[in-house]
């Protein structure tokens, strides 16, 4: 089985990612989050205490890291690198049309030999608001 970390903002785009590795069969062994010196969240300024809160709801443990902008990238790698040595095969995202974003994924996760997967890609909006609900997700 492939052993996978999410990259958890706190929303729904990574909660849907979640849903759908799992539905996969992959292995979620680790949410990943990145915190800036407040303690929020880099990707949408959520507390880190509700990061940790969904973790533990989830039942997933929280692999989480403090960085700064200039430090962000630099950090991943050496968290993915991390979770390499720890068994975990790739990280799950939740982009959904971002196309920067994705080339970042792309050589960053390249660079470290872990796996990218990116389950929402291109996906329509409405359409991955509908499954969301349709599922019973809720954060």
């Amino acid at each position: 089985m492939t052993r996978v970390a999410v990259s958890w903002s706190g929303g729904k785009d990574c909660c849907l990612a979640l849903y759908k590795a799992l539905q996969k069969g992959l292995e979620v062994s680790y949410l990943l989050n990145f915190v800036s010196k407040d303690g929020r969240c880099m990707a949408h300024g959520v507390s880190s205490k509700l990061i940790a809160a969904q973790s533990e709801a989830l039942g997933i443990p929280l692999f989480q890291k403090e960085v700064t902008w200039e430090t962000y990238e630099e950090k991943f790698k050496e968290v993915a690198r991390e979770l390499k040595r720890m068994g975990v095969d790739g990280v799950v995202f939740g982009d959904i049309d971002i196309a920067e974003h994705l080339d970042w994924v792309i050589r960053v996760c390249n660079e470290v030999g872990v796996l990218y997967m990116e389950p929402l890609w291109r996906l329509d909006r409405e359409q991955i608001l509908n499954e969301f609900v349709s599922a019973s997700l809720r954060l």
